[in-house]
């Protein structure tokens, strides 16, 4: 009878146990950020996949453990579960590793910031923030110099001294709006108050200056090299193997970055 009701095996299956996947995920991690492995961007997939099942877990109600049928008679207690369990597993099983290599460190405090976008529950927001604040100390202790500030200038992007406001909006209805702009201004007065907006726009202007210069030296001259029917000569020689990438390149720098000059290679 029960045979033909359950399937039991000797092996754990994704389908039925979501602790599987997610020990997977860190047992995958864990190794490549060892000292022999040393690959920190299969951890940081890994940590992408954690954030993306976590931020889904974030929110949603964890079903009791407590089964009953259809007459609401108790039938079946399953393994307790929580947000809070699911978190430890994942997240809290990494920290000491990711702790050890910048590249990790910050793409775990990235994800556990997309796990808090996706939850509106504070006892949850609570538990998340404890975890980038234990990866913080960790990392404290593990890195140095360069590395550490990177890390630490990630997690200061939390905002300390500020509570993430959890503002429910519907558009449609416009509900919440005026909230949520109070919300966005109350921020922006915060880093106000801080360096931090400095710092942001300081951040933000670098980058367009490196926007600015990718158009000037790399989209220019490969444009000017396309309408001068070069640029698909070019990509056949390199892909024929009669002409290098590098030499390529050579190429329409010195024939096309700057059109007016006398300079170039000839055709």
């Amino acid at each position: 009878m029960s045979s033909s009701a359950f399937g039991i095996g000797a092996k754990r299956t994704a389908l039925q146990d979501l602790r599987f996947l997610i020990d997977e995920l860190v047992e995958i991690a864990a190794r490549a950020l060892s000292p022999g492995v040393n690959d920190p961007f299969t951890a940081v997939t890994c940590l992408d996949w954690l954030g993306a099942a976590v931020s889904e877990l974030a929110g949603r109600e964890i079903p009791s453990p407590l089964r009953t049928d259809e007459d609401g008679a108790l039938r079946v207690i399953a393994h307790p579960e929580s947000f809070g369990s699911f978190l430890d597993r994942s997240f809290g099983a990494l920290a000491q590793y990711c702790a050890s290599d910048m590249v990790a460190a910050l793409r775990y405090v990235r994800a556990l910031g997309e796990v808090a976008l996706k939850c509106d529950n504070p006892s949850r927001l609570r538990l998340i923030s404890d975890y980038a604040d234990k990866l913080e100390e960790l990392a404290a202790e593990a890195l140095n110099g360069f590395n550490l500030a990177r890390v630490a200038d990630r997690a200061a992007e939390r905002t300390p001294g500020w509570t993430i406001p959890v503002v429910r909006t519907i558009a449609q209805e416009a509900q919440g709006i005026a909230e949520l702009a109070q919300a966005i201004e109350a921020h922006r007065d915060y880093l106000r108050s801080t360096d931090r907006l400095a710092r942001l726009e300081h951040e933000r202007a670098l980058a367009e200056i490196r926007a600015g210069l990718e158009a000037e030296m790399v989209d220019a001259p490969l444009r000017r090299a396309a309408q001068a029917g070069r640029l698909d000569e070019l990509a056949d020689a390199v892909a024929t193997r009669r002409l290098s990438a590098a030499d390529a390149a050579r190429i329409v720098e010195r024939t096309y970055y700057a059109p007016d000059s006398p300079g170039g290679l000839p055709r």
